[in-house]
C-alpha cells in the first residue's frame, strides 16, 4: 500500500486572494485538486463530506503561519 500526503494548506494564499475574483474559490482551489484522491476509495459518494469553506480570513492566515 502507498501513501500519499496531501497538502492543501499550501494553497489557502492563493485561496485568500482569490475569494472576492473567483465564484466558487473555495471548490475551484480548495477541493477540486484534491478530492478524487481523497474519495476514491470511498464505496459511495462522499460529496454530502466535502468540508465546508472557511471565510473568515483571520482563521486562514493562522493556519498558514502554522504551517
Amino acid at each position: 500500500m502507498e501513501l500519499k500526503f496531501l497538502y492543501p494548506y499550501k494553497m489557502m494564499q492563493n485561496y485568500i486572494d482569490n475569494v472576492g475574483k473567483a465564484q466558487n474559490a473555495w471548490k475551484e482551489i480548495m477541493i477540486a485538486p484534491y478530492w478524487k484522491q481523497i474519495a476514491e476509495w470511498a464505496g459511495d459518494s462522499c460529496d454530502f463530506m466535502r468540508p465546508a469553506p472557511i471565510k473568515d480570513e483571520s482563521i486562514i492566515r493562522k493556519q498558514i503561519e502554522k504551517f
